[in-house]
């Protein structure tokens, strides 16, 4: 199966990063890989590798077509935090402040220049019970209230609380998520001085000792070339990578931005926050410079659903609300529109009005085809037709997507894709599919196409009697496209008291 071979191959990808002790080309990596995990090497592979690579935090690609452990291409590196009045008071900083670079160094010890180790702050007992006690209520509630959780709780009674949650695990020395600064030698402010009189906390990644070593400089104390030097480095890459109509997360740029340029991350510049906040062909949409791995940018004309610093509050605010209340609409009559499409579609293909079309029932075969057999038999067909490549790729994919659905989450009497009905398409299109597959609008369009190509070429063989099952699904295909707008945009509505009912009826039929 394409998922399995797919699966193997990530895993060889993985052991070749950990492996790796300097840059490598991509187009490398995947033949290795390739190599490793027995699978053929296509024209598909490197962007198969090139997707695993992503989902590597501890990989970043440092130029065209090349990748790096961060570990690796940050050496000597460093990146500057600016320290608040609270943090100097505490004499602790949150570790949120370091990223993204701390993640995607793995979460190095950062060490002050004596060599002592800022060490992480652990919660006291006391705190800990309060936590203890705060998480069985919490997971009490979810359980009682949460949707999504529904097959777990049927296996329930109600208001219980499972036995795991009583004993919650690793609670008796819990990471408070902060480090000591102590180490670093900062003199107790009194007063309340001005932003510009605090001290700047600068971190540089030595590679060879595997730590994060900090220092602490008066701010405004470095060199201001220099410092406007790396800070139009890092703007002009950044608004580089703003595509016209989405937001972006600043996090994994950052990375590849200080991978690429040797000349970022040398004094250092200053505060990605702050280069971000002043410069005009870019605006935050989401997040603080409290977690730079949260926060999301977009250029200066363009609307999101995330809005929220890029205008003024109150417009903002208006904004959101409307949107809000559109997508409540929508997602309400949604179910109305998607049965009348059905229906619409049914009576075009004149199909009764009680009987499920479908492949089940119309042809008795003597032996069924495997589904194996069946898929290379499509892919021979596809490549008989003169499609490319990538197309015939695509297409046998989604049909052995659909097989191991099949196998693997259907009731026996329909496990075979010769056996299949309009009730296994729509079930499997508008419930597993929104909810379980990584995918998008126009793949729910290709994989409609291709099961209804797949279907028509086991009638023209003789496997079945009538295609209009899989016709009707692909006809259809835009209320798939809706469905998966209207599930993405409920996420941004989880915490609305409506948020139950609208998931439920979003899901009506």
């Amino acid at each position: 199966m394409v998922f399995i071979a797919r699966n193997t191959l990530r895993k060889a990808v993985e052991e070749i990063a950990r492996e790796m002790d300097g840059p490598r080309a991509l187009a490398d990596i995947a033949q290795e890989a390739a190599r490793r995990s027995g699978r053929r090497y296509t024209d598909h592979t490197p962007q198969t590798v090139a997707d695993a690579l992503a989902r590597l935090p501890f990989m970043v690609r440092c130029g065209p077509g090349t990748y790096a452990p961060v570990r690796i291409a940050l050496h000597g590196k460093a990146f500057r935090v600016p320290l608040t009045r609270d943090e100097l008071a505490r004499g602790q900083l949150s570790k949120r402040r370091l990223e993204p670079f701390y993640t995607a160094l793995e979460k190095p010890p950062v060490l002050a220049a004596s060599g002592r180790e800022l060490a992480t702050v652990y919660l006291r007992e006391t705190a800990l019970d309060q936590l203890r006690t705060a998480l069985l209520e919490a997971t009490a509630e979810a359980l009682r209230e949460t949707p999504r959780r529904e097959r777990y709780l049927r296996s329930r009674r109600a208001g219980e609380v499972p036995a795991e949650a009583s004993h919650p695990a690793g609670l008796t020395r819990l990471d408070s998520g902060f480090i000591d600064l102590a180490p670093l030698g900062l003199a107790a402010r009194g007063g309340d001085p001005p932003r510009e009189e605090l001290p700047d906390l600068i971190v540089r990644w030595d590679r060879a000792a595997g730590v994060l070593q900090a220092e602490i400089r008066p701010r405004g104390g470095d060199d201001g070339a220099a410092v406007a030097r790396e800070d139009r480095i890092l703007a002009n890459f950044l608004a580089s990578r703003l595509p016209p109509q989405n937001a972006v997360l600043l996090g994994s740029l950052l990375v590849e931005a200080y991978a690429r340029f040797p000349d970022l991350g040398r004094t250092p510049g200053s505060a990605p926050w702050d280069v971000v906040q002043g410069d005009g062909r870019m605006r935050v949409v989401s997040g603080d410079g409290g977690a730079l791995d949260e926060v999301v940018i977009a250029r200066p004309g363009m609307r999101t659903r995330r809005d929220g610093h890029g205008a003024a509050p109150q417009e903002a605010h208006r904004w959101l609300a409307a949107w809000a209340r559109q997508l409540r609409a929508r997602i309400r009559d949604h179910p109305h529109r998607l049965a009348a499409a059905w229906q619409r579609e049914r009576r075009r293909l004149g199909l009764s009005d009680t009987v499920l079309a479908g492949a089940r029932g119309k042809v008795v075969l003597l032996r069924k085809p495997s589904h194996g057999e069946l898929l290379a038999e499509w892919d021979r067909a596809l490549a008989e037709q003169g499609l490319s490549d990538k197309v015939r790729r695509r297409k046998v994919a989604h049909v052995e997507t659909f097989a191991h659905y099949l196998e693997t989450d259907v009731p026996k009497a329909a496990s075979h894709l010769l056996d299949v009905d309009e009730a296994d398409l729509r079930s499997f299109f508008f419930w597993t599919y929104i909810r379980r597959y990584p995918n998008s609008g126009s793949d729910a369009v290709t994989f409609t196409l291709d099961l209804r190509d797949f279907y028509r070429h086991q009638q023209r063989a003789g496997r079945i009697a009538d295609v209009r099952f899989a016709e009707l699904i692909h006809g259809v295909r835009d209320m798939i496209v809706e469905r998966l707008e209207l599930y993405e945009g409920l996420h941004l509505l989880t915490d609305e008291p409506d948020f139950d009912d609208l998931y439920a009826t979003l899901f009506r039929g």
